[in-house]
């Protein structure tokens, strides 16, 4: 008689401004073996905080995974600067390709992303992470909230940062810190267990042609029939758009399997000129 083995999920909140490698990274966490997502948490950068709430509801929706809770995050940064670096020259004025979706038939829960990170850090101690693939504006206000928060949330992985490389806004600064660099001071010096992986790690990655990578990401959104077929073909064939892709399913692989591990192993842009060639995914 064979034993069935019970795999325990790892617990993760994804904290995001929604684009389209947001949404890839969405869609291989909810379809992770070994992940249970249970929220997400939006905020500004790709698009305003109002839009990116909007996106998320509807891929939830086109996952089928409405039962997954939705808190909105801050529309200005820590300091209540309104002025903000909106990146939708990048990927669309929705965040997703100017796909024009219906609205979403859900909503935002009423607490705060702020309040929701600290509800869920109690709830679960030590057993939640946070993936944060955008500017920190709700984690520093959850160390504000409840000073024990970097205690019992069980880790913060952060896309974000040039460590001894140049920026991608300027030569010192990347775009997610850059979008609000003192809530980054606070998450930064707030005592949790940080995980930071920047764009002189993510810049490395390469994806070829018929990378199995990049074959996950089609296969990944095949269920999902309401997604557009031309985002997903973009993934596959266009080099521009595996620029989009290039560092959320990086960090978003913590203990995701998929991407940048299935089959094959990371390959720097050294390795791959010595193989001969591939496509640099950012």
């Amino acid at each position: 008689m064979s034993m069935v083995v019970v795999t325990k999920k790892n617990k993760v909140i994804i904290d995001t401004d929604p684009r389209i490698d947001d949404a890839m990274a969405i869609f291989v966490a909810l379809r992770s073996p070994e992940l249970e997502v249970v929220g997400l948490t939006t905020i500004f950068g790709n698009v305003y905080t109002a839009l990116a709430t909007r996106d998320v509801l509807h891929l939830l929706e086109t996952a089928g995974r409405t039962d997954i809770p939705v808190a909105e995050g801050s529309h200005v940064t820590i300091k209540k600067a309104t002025k903000l670096r909106i990146a939708s020259f990048v990927h669309g004025l929705d965040g997703l390709n100017n796909q024009n979706f219906h609205p979403p038939a859900g909503k935002a829960v009423e607490q705060s992303a702020a309040a929701f990170l600290v509800e869920q850090a109690n709830l679960y101690p030590g057993q939640v992470t946070v993936v944060a693939l955008g500017p920190l504006t709700n984690l520093a206000p959850a160390v504000e909230l409840d000073p024990s928060f970097p205690k019992k949330i069980g880790q913060i992985i952060i896309l974000g940062g040039a460590y001894s490389v140049n920026g991608n806004v300027n030569p010192a600064a990347e775009e997610n810190i850059f979008g609000d660099p003192d809530a980054a001071d606070v998450v930064f010096t707030c005592g949790a267990d940080i995980l930071a992986i920047g764009i002189n790690i993510t810049h490395q990655v390469i994806l070829s042609g018929n990378s199995l990578a990049v074959q996950s990401c089609y296969y990944t959104l095949i269920p999902l029939q309401e997604f557009p077929s031309d985002i997903t073909i973009q993934f596959g064939e266009s080099s521009f758009n595996l620029h989009r892709l290039r560092r959320r399913e990086l960090v978003a692989g913590y203990g995701w399997e998929l991407m940048f591990s299935h089959g094959e192993p990371v390959r720097t842009i050294e390795e791959s000129k010595k193989k001969g060639g591939g496509t640099r995914a950012g």
